[in-house]
């Protein structure tokens, strides 16, 4: 059995056809842990500090973690998407011209998105399924939304 994978999103003709092995959907799933895992560590690093009352030394500490936090941040990030574009690639059996394609043509928040969407379409999930789940995130987000 094999799905198809709308590729539209992320700048590819035609939708793509996959078999749904078992190292795929391990892989997908590993994907999506990381995912969710950077999303929460990144979450957990807003430390604020009253920078008031501390000497000249204990805030040259201080801009040094965080500069060592945000550097440790950005190669993480950076190779979580990687990580994302070589899955992506090899599950699709893109070329390095079309997963160049990939990289120019849609932005995190959309590579995101479209792993989402590909690792629900590897478990099995109709695209009817995932357009409601999406639906209904979208309607959660809106309720929760402070600005109401």
């Amino acid at each position: 059995m094999t799905i198809k994978i709308n590729t539209k999103v992320i700048g590819i003709k035609g939708p793509i056809e996959i078999k749904p092995t078992v190292g795929l959907t391990e892989e997908a799933t590993n994907v999506m842990i990381e995912m969710l895992e950077s999303e929460v560590q990144s979450d957990n690093h807003s430390n604020v500090v009253d920078e008031g009352n501390l000497s000249d030394e204990e805030k040259q500490k201080i801009e040094q973690e965080n500069l060592k936090n945000m550097l440790k941040e950005a190669k993480d990030k950076q190779a979580i998407t990687n990580h994302m574009l070589d899955f992506i690639k090899n599950t699709l059996k893109l070329t390095e011209t079309q997963i160049k394609k990939v990289k120019y043509t849609i932005n995190d928040n959309e590579l995101g998105q479209f792993i989402a969407y590909l690792v629900q379409r590897i478990q099995g999930f109709s695209e009817e399924q995932i357009k409601l789940n999406q639906e209904i995130e979208v309607k959660k987000r809106k309720e929760q939304d402070p600005k109401k």
